[in-house]
């Protein structure tokens, strides 16, 4: 960055000082030599087309080819939904190689976000930049993206690195010619009751709780596994994690309703509102950084409700609902798809929508969707405890 180009400075620095005429100044212009007069002028006007070309807030950066590889014209709106990116240990067991204490393995902490982790993330931005660059400009345009996150460390950590990804500043802003990045906001969002239901969820929401209860009753990190864990890993481990992460949070209406069912409903808000032509601003692609829970729940409310058949939701991984337009009927339809995080440069899977048939009608999609995010008052509701469950 050259300090002292002025073209790189906001025209406000650079005002003109209010210069009170007077009779000693008459004249003035009469008495200036002919080639400093016209000198002068050059300079000024040289001057003023820098300053107003280089302000920020009038320059209307144009919109890019349309080269990503689900920038169609018929796409109207994307929201992306992401799993953070891979994690230090939250505890570990006594014999383990690697205990989640230890900062020479773990340096940023315990449960913090490692350097895999952030990996991931950015390259996922970057997939979502080759996937929707052209309908997403390149240039960050906040009427035109928002990203929002849960409240915890993981997911807003996550959710800057993969924004660095996916909006590197380009022209006017670049601040730093060292450090391509630059700050885009990231909204703390309430929708999304991962924490709250898992951490004291008895008191915040005993009916999730009673939900769970009823169900109960019925390498991410790069690290060599020891040879005593390549007996039981993958299997038979996963697939008790499956069971027990179905028990846990997908198996009944009200544990996917309480858990995700607001984030949701804020979803098929903002494509209903895109569809009757009343979003403002006029968004075109909505982020929300999430868990591993946000995914399953948001899988299971379109049909997919075994997880055998979901899998694991990797670190890193990404569901995202498009809204298209058909040209012919004018009538919107959605396409939802899945990056697994453990092999994204696969490129993005198609996921079924059970009882809507591709290409499955927006309107179709919210009538089979409404027992999940139809949610008046999530605290009042929540306490509400049926006598018949």
């Amino acid at each position: 960055l050259v300090v002292n180009d002025r073209s790189r400075i906001p025209s406000t620095e650079f005002a003109k000082p209010r210069i009170k005429c007077n009779a000693s100044m008459t004249g003035l212009t009469d008495k200036m030599p002919a080639y400093l007069l016209w000198l002068s002028t050059i300079v000024a006007v040289v001057l003023a087309s820098l300053d107003s070309s280089a302000n920020p807030e009038e320059y209307v950066a144009p919109r890019s080819a349309s080269t990503g590889t689900r920038s169609v014209p018929t796409l109207q709106f994307v929201a992306v939904v992401t799993r953070h990116g891979s994690i230090a240990p939250f505890n570990t067991i006594p014999t383990s190689l690697y205990q989640s204490n230890d900062t020479s393995v773990w340096p940023f902490g315990e449960g913090e976000l490692t350097q895999i982790g952030r990996v991931q993330m950015y390259k996922l931005g970057q997939i979502i930049r080759s996937l929707y660059d052209g309908f997403l400009d390149q240039a960050y345009q906040p009427d035109e993206f928002k990203a929002t996150s849960s409240f915890v460390g993981r997911a807003l950590q996550s959710a800057e690195v993969f924004l660095a990804g996916l909006f590197p500043p380009t022209g006017y802003q670049v601040w730093n010619e060292h450090l391509l990045w630059q700050p885009i906001p990231v909204f703390p969002s309430l929708f999304d009751h991962h924490e709250m239901v898992l951490i004291d969820g008895n008191n915040l929401c005993p009916r999730f709780k009673e939900a769970q209860k009823l169900s109960l009753m019925k390498s991410n990190n790069g690290l060599p596994l020891p040879d005593w864990a390549n007996k039981i890993y993958p299997e038979p481990i996963s697939s008790l994690w499956f069971e027990i992460a179905k028990a846990l949070f997908t198996d009944s209406i009200d544990q996917i309703k309480y858990m995700e069912g607001e984030l949701f409903q804020e979803l098929v808000g903002l494509m209903k509102s895109k569809a009757n032509n009343t979003l403002s601003p006029d968004t075109r692609m909505y982020y929300y950084s999430g868990h591993d829970y946000t995914l399953l729940a948001l899988l299971a409310m379109l049909g997919q409700r075994s997880l055998e058949e979901i899998g694991f939701v990797s670190t890193g991984s990404a569901l995202i609902y498009e809204l298209h337009r058909d040209p012919d009927t004018n009538k919107f339809y959605i396409e939802v798809l899945f990056v697994d995080g453990v092999s994204p440069e696969w490129g993005p899977m198609d996921v079924d929508i059970q009882a809507c048939d591709p290409p499955c009608d927006l309107y179709q999609l919210l009538n089979i969707t409404d027992k999940y995010y139809k949610i008046t008052n999530w605290k009042e509701e929540c306490n509400f405890i049926s006598r018949t469950a």
